[in-house]
């Protein structure tokens, strides 16, 4: 085998490569799935090997040499995980995964049987929550991503990287984003989030929305988005606390331009009280 197979489990990918006869992990991959959150501290602090580099595509198709593991350095990182998915992540990779890889140069996904109707269903309501929150093209990716996992689909046919910038930027990647606190906070900005959002929405570049939740008295939890119109100034992402709801993030490069029609609005609404 002189290529990477990848395979998946619990819906993340992990790439192995054969060098020199025997099969070498990713060392990025084994150390998601295994949840660490700084991979290069725990191939550091818990590999013994000699370190070895594979040349491996990143986001955008270029070659970055990359860690890749022996065996035992990948079963160290088992080892030292907290997840109680790391049992089963060692069961699978060696009474599975490399017994295919050996016996095939490859690793055979399972035949899974799909209810068509409800994937089908599935995509329609990704498709529909994705106009209707104005959803970054990357946060498509993941919802579709999450409708892949649910039925046990391999998700490496979804693109690895988009594009999230507004429609008439030239610059052929994404455009840098914070939020709006953060933004305020960077312009030494003295407004209230929840006040500059208020005027964001009677500007029409930002709109409330609701979702059901069970731990609002009301039963309903209230969120953001950005607008069709909105949408030059910045773009919604999955929120990390809810997939069913969106968080505004706005354009750094171009903040100074959205505040600027916040601050002609404000100047106006002061006036026509005076």
């Amino acid at each position: 085998m002189t290529q990477l197979v990848p395979f998946t489990f619990d819906g993340q990918q992990v790439r192995v490569v054969e060098i020199d006869g025997e099969s070498h992990f990713v060392g990025k991959d084994v150390c998601d799935v295994l949840g660490y959150a700084n991979p290069s501290d725990a191939m550091g602090n818990h590999c013994r090997g000699v370190a070895k580099r594979y040349p491996i595509p990143d986001s955008l198709g270029r070659l970055q040499e990359a860690r890749v593991l022996t065996e035992a350095d990948m079963m160290r990182l088992v080892v030292n995980s907290m997840l109680p998915a790391a049992e089963k992540f060692e069961r699978w990779v060696f009474e599975d995964v490399l017994p295919s890889i050996r016996r095939t140069g490859s690793y055979q996904m399972p035949i899974v049987k799909v209810d068509q109707s409800k994937l089908v269903g599935s995509l329609h309501i990704a498709e529909m929550c994705s106009k209707l929150l104005n959803m970054a093209p990357s946060s498509r990716i993941e919802m579709l991503a999450r409708v892949a996992k649910v039925y046990d689909i391999n998700p490496t046919f979804l693109p690895a990287y988009a594009v999230d910038a507004a429609s008439d930027s030239a610059a052929g990647s994404s455009m840098p984003t914070k939020s709006l606190t953060a933004l305020l906070r960077d312009h030494k900005i003295r407004v209230a989030t929840p006040i500059y959002n208020q005027m964001l929405v009677q500007l029409g570049l930002l709109r409330p929305m609701t979702r059901a939740s069970k731990s609002s008295p009301d039963g309903q939890k209230m969120f953001y988005s950005i607008t069709e119109k909105g949408l030059r100034f910045g773009k919604n992402i999955t929120s990390p606390k809810n997939a069913r709801e969106v968080q505004p993030h706005w354009y750094c490069d171009r903040f100074t331009e959205l505040h600027a029609l916040v601050d002609e609005h404000r100047l106006r609404q002061l006036g026509e009280a005076a």
